[in-house]
């Protein structure tokens, strides 16, 4: 099950039958038991980057890299609204207030969100992180802002709270943790943090954190778990040497597996074992998703999106 098209962020409907690709354009396409189907392409924004789908299912908003924002209908394509908003490159791109808003943010630390109605665009926050701010849905209109600080450290915000208190996540900021290294689960994110020149920094309980998996509870607020990927993988040596850059992550609906994804390469492993199960080489992987229960999986690569068995990958 093949398309050739480039594809560099991919999204899938929460019921399964809707791909959106963002790759020189946004196309949508049908997923269906036989394949992929094209739906509708869209060329509102040049350079596209992020993409994000109603809860309704009905819309879908893209951002470029210069921070733009438009709003598709999903069925006929038509522009519902186009925005400039900051014009600033940032992470993040959801529908909130019951799908009347986009909720976005740039790299600087300013949350905002984009009025569907008018094209208007306010200031949620302007939240004291830089390098990137990134944002992780929690439930409905709640989310997190993770980002790094001047001393150094990763801390998350909560966007419903009334006072900007944050939660200390790092000591550092790991290389790579992006809107790509998070994967959302009820009550919980798994985080990804890769280090690419395989330093030791540490996180803020002390345990060395290189190339590893954590979750982090969102009721509890604090880290639960870490698991080192390189010590599954057995291997001292960089993982930016043997398996390109980290891309992108997909854990199970049973949080038994995580899919990590690299430039050259995807990383099964089962959590609940702590085991390595398989690589598979693959090039230019852009992005990961499990479909079917878990049974397949959605893989974009800069050349083509394909559908595959999980059994395959193992």
């Amino acid at each position: 099950m093949n398309v050739v098209s480039p594809s560099y962020n991919i999204l899938i409907s929460p019921d399964e039958t809707v791909l959106l690709n963002v790759g020189k354009s946004v196309s949508l396409y049908r997923i269906t038991e036989n394949g992929i189907c094209g739906l509708n392409q869209v060329r509102s924004l040049k350079h596209p980057s992020r993409i994000a789908l109603s809860s309704s299912g009905k819309l879908f908003a893209y951002s470029n890299t210069s921070g733009h924002i438009a709003v598709h209908d999903i069925k006929t394509g038509e522009l519902l609204v186009k925005s400039d908003c900051l014009s600033k490159e940032g992470f993040g791109l959801y529908f909130a207030n019951n799908d009347m808003e986009i909720l976005s943010s740039e790299w600087g630390g300013s949350v905002f969100t984009m009025s569907l109605g008018s094209g208007k665009t306010s200031i949620v926050g302007n939240y004291p992180v830089s390098h990137a701010t990134n944002l992780v849905p929690i439930n409905n209109d709640n989310f997190l802002v993770i980002g790094s600080v001047s001393g150094g450290g990763t801390l998350a915000f909560d966007t419903q709270a009334k006072e900007s208190v944050s939660t200390p996540l790092f000591s550092t900021y790991p290389y790579w943790l992006e809107c790509s290294s998070f994967a959302c689960t009820e009550n919980e994110v798994f985080f990804y943090g890769h280090h690419a020149n395989n330093s030791s920094d540490k996180w803020i309980n002390e345990d060395v954190a290189v190339n590893a998996l954590f979750s982090y509870d969102m009721l509890a607020k604090r880290l639960i778990n870490i698991i080192s990927i390189q010590d599954i993988l057995g291997t001292s040596g960089s993982m930016h040497t043997k398996f390109g850059y980290f891309t992108c992550m997909c854990i199970s609906k049973n949080k038994q597996y995580v899919l990590i994804g690299y430039s050259s390469a995807v990383l099964v492993i089962d959590l609940l074992s702590k085991r390595h199960i398989s690589t598979r080489k693959i090039k230019h992987l852009s992005s990961l998703h499990f479909l079917k229960s878990d049974t397949k999986v959605v893989m974009g690569t800069w050349e083509n999106i394909q559908i595959v068995d999980f059994q395959d990958l193992c």
